[in-house]
């Protein structure tokens, strides 16, 4: 994080009065004050220093250095729906024109998928967070646009769950569901993507599978969706690679640890709002693989309506 970019964070969190409180140090110090207690923060959220280093570092103890990062990721939650929230109707031609420019893939207003972040969990609940791979994780699922910036996100579910079951639990799904694309993306022409783990909906574009029998269009049709999803990998890639905490959170509560995974996309999207961007942090991780999970039906028609939408896109590319 620039200074700059460091600077206008500092404004956003003073307009918190729970985070301006100045909390003292253990054996009569004076307060830590909240430029201070941010560093701390940001130190904890991009390394994997321990406590006890970074109290070093800022010569304070460890539970002031505890105490200091709790209070910023009570904070960044705070600030979480002023940065993460859904383009208007209005911005989403924009959204849609940027990842036009991808792949020539007309529609798209996001690009969904899963993201595995490995944590230490108490004995008591660490085999229910075991992912294919015999990780401990909990998912993180993010919608980005073509720029990198995640759009809704929903966070904490098992390792083990089915990145189409977390999809089938999450709010985005609920209201797609009920209200279709025309209402929630402003027009039935618009959908978000996803790779072959998702299901094919009227607002949800998937490749076509069979791949060693499929004819050219569709071949096409599958090249031109990979290499414009391929966006929200790089997001995830980016979001770890700068804010290194979340390679590996040993922390125990699966609560703190969905604080932390949120405070880490706010300042991923604060970041990038400031144009802070460094490819530097970029961070590259395989993909937990996935059995086919079918979702049920809510619609008899949805499913002729998905696939003539992908037969006309497929048609026009």
């Amino acid at each position: 994080m620039t200074q700059k970019t460091f600077g206008i964070l500092l404004e956003e969190l003073k307009t918190i009065p729970a985070y301006n409180v100045l909390l003292p140090e253990h054996g009569g110090h004076p307060p830590i004050p909240i430029e201070k207690k941010t560093l701390i923060a940001l130190q904890y959220l991009a390394t994997q220093e321990t406590m006890h280093s970074i109290g070093n570092h800022f010569d304070c103890t460890d539970s002031t250095v505890y105490n200091q990062i709790t209070s910023f990721l009570l904070a960044l939650e705070i600030l979480m729906p002023k940065f993460i929230k859904m383009p208007t109707i209005e911005e989403m031609n924009t959204v849609c024109n940027q990842f036009e420019l991808l792949a020539n893939f007309p529609g798209v207003v996001g690009a969904i998928d899963g993201c595995h972040l490995e944590g230490k969990f108490s004995k008591d609940i660490g085999d229910d967070f075991i992912n294919r791979k015999f990780r401990k994780t909990i998912i993180l699922q993010g919608l980005c646009t073509a720029k990198k910036i995640f759009i809704n996100t929903n966070i904490g579910c098992s390792g083990r769950v089915h990145d189409a079951r977390v999809l089938s639990e999450s709010r985005i799904y609920e209201e797609l569901e009920q209200h279709g694309p025309e209402a929630v993306f402003g027009s039935a022409e618009r959908h978000i993507i996803g790779d072959s783990a998702y299901p094919l909906r009227p607002w949800l574009m998937v490749p076509y599978k069979n791949r060693l029998h499929l004819e050219a269009p569709e071949r096409n049709y599958n090249r031109a969706l990979s290499k414009t999803r391929v966006v929200i990998e790089n997001t995830f890639g980016l979001l770890k690679g700068r804010w290194r905490r979340l390679q590996l959170m040993n922390v125990g509560s699966v609560d703190r640890m969905k604080k932390i995974v949120k405070a880490a996309c706010v300042l991923h999207n604060f970041c990038l709002f400031q144009d802070d961007y460094l490819e530097d942090y970029l961070h590259t991780d395989q993909t937990v693989p996935q059995n086919v999970y079918n979702i049920r039906e809510r619609d008899a028609n949805s499913t002729a309506i998905a696939n003539a939408k992908r037969d006309g896109i497929r048609d026009n590319l």
